[in-house]
């Protein structure tokens, strides 16, 4: 299939459009029937519990809920520029954001002010704090969707290009997120107040009153070590159904060889990061980390089933209309990694990372050849089908536990890469390469054995240069559209 995938830059001119044609201007101001946001201090007093000779980790319980609606905020950043966000409301984009309320794309600058005061009312801590939501899933009402929708943290990979930061209509996320806030003071008592900048109370029109909170704080010291109480937990991810398929194999699906368009995933690499040459004894080797990701619009879902008594799988991919199963086909197979670490089952045909001359001739493939795929990254989860909770509707990836498995089943979901970093035993040999430029390639579907939507960005490159003299090698790595990484 050769539909291409809407670009990030046909994104953002959709997004531009949209605001201007809707709001007028880029900083016109909410209207107070716009989706919000509201704090709830669920405690007026609280007391924080430390160990002897550590800090305090406070988090308030403070909570920053949706008021009016979904509050909705898409953020997209191409290459080298910088990161652009819009409020939607209905699915429609509303007005862009101030370019000053963003940290790129790890959530909303400067969106807290926090002040801590003493019994003396002297001020202890007082700092700004980013706000990304989705920490936390907590229904305060029986109003809106039975089930939270949004992503649950702001993901940041060095390649990621398009978020989505939401609290559904009845619904909160911590304010202070995973972690609390650090305190190094003494004992005693303090007063916690938390408000919304007031630059974004304004641009969202908070409600009089919704934008500021205060909690009583009491530090006490648990002398002779021990736990510590009340230090904060993070919470394991809530599961939930969306309406796939969820126990065991998919069941039988017609074979098809000429997929319907839509129903296909749209895998993309990136370049090669995080690059090092490694000397170990007499062998110099380069060590990276790839990501291959899948730009939708459907996801990339591949089962194993056990042929015999052998340690291999027949692979099937399956295509998807919405959450219905349209078909599957023969892909390839998966194998039983037994290396330390491993023990568990790789599908072969999904990426190769090869090094290649300056005339871009092949000279060497790395030893990572087989994978069990999961969404580690973000990258784009504004792309059409991208899944802003992965693995919660059932299709999760299990790639199986031991060698007696007669199925398993590895999923990679739109707007989601799987990254890997090349561990002893997988990185490239350089050892007696003469020096000069060489290219680093990241190239998804090797066989061109998946079906997929577009092949056409399957393969990306990363510049390097070896240099200096054996056992003093030295490696230059070029920048990838302005991003040294």
């Amino acid at each position: 299939m050769a539909r291409g995938r809407r670009s990030l830059i046909s994104l953002l001119s959709l997004f531009v459009t949209a605001a201007t044609l809707v709001a007028g201007s880029s900083a016109t101001a909410a209207g107070d029937d716009s989706p919000s946001v509201r704090l709830i201090a669920p405690l007026s007093s609280m007391t924080v519990r430390r160990t002897e000779g550590y800090p305090a980790y406070i988090d308030p319980g403070v909570l920053m809920a949706s008021a009016r609606g979904a509050w909705d905020i898409r953020a997209v950043r191409p290459f080298g520029d910088e990161a652009r966000a819009w409020q939607f409301v209905d699915g429609s984009a509303r007005r862009q954001l101030p370019t000053g309320m963003l940290d790129d794309l790890r959530g909303l600058a400067g969106f807290f002010r926090v002040t801590m005061t003493d019994e003396q009312g002297d001020v202890v801590v007082q700092r700004s704090r980013r706000f990304c939501p989705g920490s936390s899933d907590v229904r305060i009402n029986g109003q809106g969707p039975l089930l939270a929708t949004y992503p649950r943290n702001c993901w940041m990979s060095p390649f990621a290009r398009g978020t989505v930061w939401g609290i559904d209509h009845g619904w909160a996320t911590s304010a202070f997120g995973w972690g609390g806030m650090k305190f190094h003071g003494p004992d005693g008592d303090y007063t916690l107040r938390l408000h919304i900048a007031p630059a974004f109370q304004r641009f969202f029109a908070v409600a009089e009153g919704d934008g500021r909170v205060s909690v009583q704080i009491r530090i006490k010291t648990t002398e002779g070590g021990g736990d510590c109480p009340d230090c904060p937990i993070p919470k394991p991810p809530q599961s939930r159904t969306t309406g796939y398929p969820v126990n065991g194999p998919l069941g039988f699906r017609p074979t098809v060889v000429d997929p319907a368009a839509g129903t296909l995933p749209d895998l993309a690499a990136l370049p090669a990061f995080s690059i090092s040459l490694e000397q170990r004894g007499s062998r110099e080797r380069i060590a990276f980390a790839a990501t291959v990701w899948n730009a939708g619009p459907a996801p990339m879902l591949v089962e194993g089933f056990r042929r015999g008594e052998a340690e291999v799988m027949d692979a099937y991919q399956y295509f998807f209309d919405g959450p219905e199963v349209t078909g599957r086909a023969r892909v390839g197979e998966m194998v039983y990694h037994r290396k330390q670490g491993h023990f568990h089952w790789h599908f072969l045909q999904f990426a190769r990372y090869s090094l290649l001359d300056a005339n871009l001739q092949p000279i060497g493939i790395s030893k990572k050849q087989s994978f069990c795929l999961v969404p580690t990254d973000a990258i784009d989860l504004t792309v059409p089908g991208a899944e802003w909770r992965p693995g919660e509707g059932g299709l999760g990836t299990s790639c199986g536990s031991g060698p007696t498995d007669q199925w398993i089943r590895e999923t990679l979901q739109a707007g989601w890469g799987d990254t890997y970093f090349q561990v002893a035993g997988q990185s490239l040999d350089v050892t007696g390469l003469p020096n000069g430029i060489y290219h680093l390639a990241t190239e998804a579907n090797p066989d061109g054995l998946l079906y997929e939507e577009s092949m056409d960005n399957n393969l990306e490159l990363r510049k390097i240069r070896l240099g200096g003299s054996p056992g003093e090698r030295t490696l230059t790595v070029f920048p990838w559209h302005g991003m040294d990484i």
